[in-house]
């Protein structure tokens, strides 16, 4: 099986087209022909994630968040952390493809699921609320978590 049937599966659930607009879901890295081994899931992609997809035989990783969310300017490995990331797919030939707010903004994606999960009843999609909704995403050191935390829900 080829790479690109099985994005076309997860686009027939998640269709790239309902993601948010500034999101970069779909192939990273990669090709769409390469014949799939094994399939390596995950969060986010990190150098030991990928050193376990290779130890696991995949050729092919699927990530929830993107790898790559801005446009990239330059590869350089001596100094970028994506750069030495897409370096590794590439030398490694696997093929790296994202599902990210399209596997959220869908019936049956991660919001459902969690909902499910938590055994929450009659779930719906929230009406959107242009004036009043925010989606808020950062990174920070694991040991400023709580510190962040606190001051975001305090303001």
């Amino acid at each position: 099986m080829k790479c690109i049937e099985i994005i076309k599966y997860i686009e027939q659930w998640a269709p790239k087209e309902t993601a948010w607009e500034k999101d970069n879901v779909g192939l990273q890295v990669g090709s769409f022909e390469r014949e799939v081994k094994n399939i390596f899931l995950c969060l986010d992609v990190t150098p030991a994630v990928i050193d376990e997809a290779i130890k696991k035989s995949c050729n092919l990783i699927i990530s929830h968040h993107p790898l790559l969310f801005h446009p990239i300017k330059k590869i350089c490995t001596d100094k970028d952390y994506r750069s030495r990331i897409i370096e590794k797919l590439i030398r490694n030939d696997i093929t790296l493809y994202s599902a990210h707010t399209n596997l959220d903004f869908t019936k049956d994606g991660v919001s459902f699921r969690l909902a499910k999960q938590l055994k929450l009843k009659n779930i719906e999609f929230l009406r959107k609320l242009n004036s009043s909704q925010v989606k808020l995403s950062v990174f920070i050191p694991e040991e400023s978590y709580e510190k962040v935390s606190n001051a975001i829900f305090n303001a």
